[in-house]
């Protein structure tokens, strides 16, 4: 993972998860991920799984007649701007320069095998941030003394 990732979506700062020793970039706030090129396929080989035809040609049809490219959304590894195609209930979207997707929590189902352990992973993360983020805030009221 590069340092610094923001994720398209939110422009938070995205981590990294490991599942099934495959790092993926994700985001505890929208709970989307970023998969660099490869990763995809290594996801599915790692779960011994492939693709659905019928997923693929739903992707393939949705990425040819309503793929549109978005200015707001920006790869997070050249800064170019990701085609967005709309896929079950949320998008997928591409980087034309670099071969990253961005997928959004309501689309991993629908393309990732095994989305529910990558999705609590995010969540279990997720937690355990904020649990950290308390604590420094607990920390820093602690240092602050009453006026």
């Amino acid at each position: 993972m590069r340092e610094n990732t923001l994720c398209p979506a939110c422009n938070c700062h995205m981590s990294a998860i490991t599942e099934r020793e495959v790092e993926i970039d994700c985001c505890y706030l929208c709970h989307g991920i970023w998969l660099d090129p490869g990763e995809l396929s290594a996801l599915f080989e790692a779960h011994d799984a492939e693709p659905s035809p019928e997923a693929l040609a739903d992707a393939a049809a949705s990425f040819f007649f309503e793929s549109v490219s978005r200015d707001d959304l920006l790869c997070p590894c050249c800064m170019e701007e990701l085609v967005d195609t709309p896929f079950g209930e949320g998008h997928i979207s591409v980087c034309l320069t670099c071969g990253g997707m961005f997928i959004e929590s309501a689309t991993l189902d629908l393309i990732l095998p095994d989305a529910e352990s990558i999705l609590s992973k995010i969540r279990n993360e997720n937690s355990r941030q904020r649990g950290l983020g308390s604590a420094l805030v607990c920390a820093l009221a602690g240092m602050v003394s009453p006026s």
